[in-house]
């Protein structure tokens, strides 16, 4: 059976809505900003979910904290990104 066509144009179409994102955020001296912030952040707590070496529980538990807040953060980012901004809320406020 042959992958459906329409969502082959529905990942063509999330393709360049993330191109049109894109410039408007290079384009923009206030969204600029925010993006490095989230990226510094997401740097961040990736660090931390993968390099800490925690030494008690309540520690371990900061480290699956932080790797499932970049997780949010990814995905909240990727449909932002994609257009999705119903959907990215939902992950901010889980986020928040």
């Amino acid at each position: 059976m042959a992958f459906p066509d329409n969502l082959d144009r529905l990942d063509a179409g999330e393709a360049q809505i993330r191109i049109l994102t894109r410039r408007a955020i290079e384009g923009s001296e206030s969204l600029s900003p925010h993006v490095r912030m989230i990226e510094r952040a997401m740097s961040m707590l990736d660090h931390v979910a993968k390099h800490h070496r925690h030494r008690d529980e309540d520690e371990l538990v900061m480290q699956m904290l932080a790797a499932r807040l970049f997780n949010s953060s990814a995905s909240a980012n990727g449909l932002v990104m994609r257009g999705y901004y119903q959907a990215a809320l939902a992950l901010m406020r889980d986020i928040l």
